[in-house]
């Protein structure tokens, strides 16, 4: 019990550590992105708000000599995570006035680098399909801590099973297993003495 004792303070100690870190972000990522191609005549901005993984509107602005708005047939965005290989997403637009096109949802998956395809198709003009790219920053919610050492070790899973170690590796998982705090109760009488006398 001793030796399973002493690697209980360890990983307690380790996930102390563990919970203060930050989450890994890109620098060079995060806040809204807007970018101008010009083709021809044809001014073409991209915009991304928030622009993070989760939920982003897409905003397509066309604008031609002067900075009047054109309008068109159809705009549509191809979306491609240069991190991995997640294949392409295809975003239909709708005119929302003023040569603005827009497009919102949850397509982008994580943060990181994306690739984004702009199509104009125009009835009187050629397609045109200027490639973007921008970095997305991390979701809101990637800095709540997962999980906590006071979990751990208030987790109510018997201490009975093979090894402490499994109790530990089972209290990681606590908020996502509900079924745990149905058993919350049992804590005490499960835990070896020298612990439960510190709790």
């Amino acid at each position: 019990m001793r030796g399973e004792l002493t690697l209980a303070l360890f990983v307690l100690a380790a996930t102390g550590v563990l919970t203060g870190l930050a989450p890994a972000t890109n620098a060079a990522g995060g806040g809204p992105f807007a970018e101008t191609r010009t083709v021809g005549e044809l001014a073409i901005t991209l915009s991304v708000t928030p622009n993070q993984a989760g939920a982003n509107r897409f905003d397509v602005a066309l604008a031609g000599p002067g900075g009047q708005p054109v309008s068109a047939d159809h705009v549509t965005i191809t979306l491609a995570s240069q991190e991995m290989n997640m294949g392409q997403r295809e975003l239909q637009t709708q005119p929302v006035g003023n040569g603005h096109y827009e497009a919102s949802g949850n397509f982008v998956s994580m943060g990181g680098r994306w690739g984004a395809e702009v199509s104009v198709q125009r009835a009187a003009a050629p397609e045109v399909r200027p490639a973007f790219q921008f970095v997305a920053g991390q979701a809101p919610d990637s800095s709540r801590v997962a999980f906590s050492p006071a979990r751990i070790v208030l987790n109510p899973v018997r201490v009975h099973s093979p090894t402490l170690a499994s109790f530990l590796l089972d209290g990681l998982l606590w908020q996502n297993e509900p079924v745990y705090s149905q058993k919350s109760q049992r804590l005490s009488a499960d835990l070896p003495r020298g612990l439960s006398s510190e709790i």
